[in-house]
């Protein structure tokens, strides 16, 4: 049997973030082009309007320079902190239980105890376009007898094999369980026969 205990897996960032990028830029095109054909078909009158309503003198330039800046520093913002909270997150495989770490809100951490006897079923997911491409995806692990019914582990290389050697290691979990039971079981048998 293969021993695989004490394993780590971290999501790979750096792919992820190659995604990310992807998107980031593909939804700020849309939104680039959004503005401008408001400002061709419908003029940005109307909003300048709303402005001079609560005070604000603003020109069409100006408010086409402020959403577009905007829209960039709040998917510079988005970005980031995608970035930082996939980096902060490990998933380690100790010989009878998974610990799920990860920061909240990038300053407090948890952690997660998921005990063997407590997972169902383990999947990879294969979804998104990038993910095949880039050969990268979601782990899903089912969880019984927990608060939380389920952990996604994100943006792990190679889901397929990485989510069968899971499989495997809980499997071996399961069969030094059993074993153990059973050994147990026959020194009782024993031990009752004496007596």
């Amino acid at each position: 049997m293969d021993n695989y205990s004490n394993m780590d897996i971290r999501p790979n960032v750096g792919k992820n973030f190659g995604i990310d990028v992807i998107v980031v830029l593909a939804l700020v095109s849309v939104s680039l082009v959004f503005l401008y054909f408001l400002n061709s078909v419908v003029g940005l009158d109307a909003y300048t309007q709303i402005f001079e309503f609560i005070g604000i003198n603003i020109e069409q330039s100006a408010l086409i320079t402020i959403s577009i800046i905007a829209i960039v520093i709040v998917s510079l913002v988005t970005l980031l902190y995608d970035y930082i909270v996939l980096s902060n997150i490990r998933y380690e495989f100790m010989d009878d239980y998974l610990i799920y770490r990860k920061n909240i809100s990038l300053v407090f951490n948890q952690e997660i105890k998921i005990p063997y006897s407590n997972i169902i079923r383990i999947s990879y997911l294969e979804e998104g376009f990038f993910n095949k491409i880039f050969n990268t995806g979601p782990i899903l692990i089912e969880l019984s007898g927990m608060k939380q019914r389920e952990i996604k582990l994100e943006a792990i290389d190679y889901a397929q094999k990485t989510a069968q050697m899971i499989h495997n290691m809980i499997n071996e979990y399961r069969i030094k369980q059993y074993a153990r039971i059973n050994q147990q079981h026959r020194f009782n048998q024993i031990l009752d026969q004496k007596h």
